[in-house]
């Protein structure tokens, strides 16, 4: 009996699902909940270890709450406990997910504030001229580039945080993996999907993503937590 070329296109179907599956990661890149540093308008970034507030803790219970549907097989955070104590608060709050430990990456951490840390966006901008992220970070293609009161700038920032989400991306195919980060992941959004698509990045919002031969694809940004 001989077979055309169709059948055994049909026949391979099967196979091209199951093989694209085995090669993608499905990141749930959230952001962790209020912070007093947030509620205070504080540049904490990388340097000020600021924990959630009593209304963080909520937001990252209501985060678990909408990822009440999916299941994850690893937890990636920065070094940072707001960002821990947003994941954990959330699995807790997923029926029948696995308790799973915290994997910490440095990569993953806020942006570095520098001499500004600590202070009021207010006062940030008075003594420095401004200490927006991005703009006043550099250029995105400037790895020289020098802001006023801190070492890291932009290209080093997203250098560091795309690279996280690679390893994670590479490391968990065929995987589900929730991912808590900072405000930050916002502007890395927008670089990659695009500011219509990529509106904002509240506490405790979450966006999904897919990560399959080295490329990130955006299925959904929730720009609030609803």
């Amino acid at each position: 009996m001989k077979f055309g070329p169709v059948f055994f296109m049909i026949a391979m179907l099967p196979c091209f699902a199951s093989c694209d599956q085995q090669e993608t990661t499905t990141i749930i890149l959230a952001r962790h909940g209020q912070t007093q540093a947030n509620v205070d308008s504080i540049l904490a970034g990388r340097r000020l270890d600021a924990t959630l507030t009593e209304t963080g803790i909520a937001q990252a219970k209501r985060l678990g709450q909408a990822l009440s549907a999916q299941t994850f097989s690893a937890f990636y955070c920065s070094t940072l406990t707001r960002t821990y104590e947003t994941g954990n608060y959330a699995l807790a709050a997923i029926p029948n997910q696995p308790t799973l430990e915290a994997t910490k990456l440095s990569g993953l951490d806020d942006v570095d504030y520098g001499q500004a840390t600590g202070l009021t966006e207010a006062e940030a901008a008075k003594q420095f001229d401004g200490t927006g992220f991005p703009a006043d970070f550099g250029p995105i293609d400037d790895a020289n580039f020098k802001p006023k009161f801190t070492e890291e700038n932009t290209y080093q920032w997203f250098a560091r945080f795309e690279g996280a989400l690679k390893e994670i991306g590479a490391k968990e195919k065929g995987h589900r993996v929730l991912v808590v980060s900072h405000g930050a992941s916002y502007y890395w959004g927008q670089l990659h999907f695009g500011a219509d698509k990529v509106t904002g990045f509240g506490n405790a919002a979450y966006a999904e993503i897919t990560f399959r031969n080295g490329e990130f694809s955006l299925v959904s940004w929730h720009s609030q937590l609803n």
